[in-house]
């Protein structure tokens, strides 16, 4: 766990020249209504040039054990949505 501490100055020298460019491939943001990061979806958009998702209804911080039926779905639907 120190270790995550002690490297981030490195972690920021390594990831600047990266934030510089979009995400490249699709991108599943999915945040829980009550969870830390609702807005996920909305934070992610400026990162990637296709960032598809948006909010767990009903869901905290673990959607997989809250909502475990429309992370599947989520999931689903935006594998089947990807072009060949």
């Amino acid at each position: 766990m120190l270790g995550y501490y002690r490297a981030v100055l490195e972690d920021i020298e390594q990831n600047t020249p990266l934030m510089r460019r979009k995400i490249g491939v699709p991108v599943l943001a999915l945040g829980g209504e009550v969870g830390s990061a609702p807005d996920l979806y909305e934070s992610m958009q400026p990162l990637g040039r296709d960032v598809r998702g948006g909010v767990i209804a009903g869901s905290g911080h673990y959607i997989p054990e809250e909502e475990p039926e429309a992370l599947a779905r989520e999931i689903s639907d935006f594998i089947n949505g990807l072009k060949a």
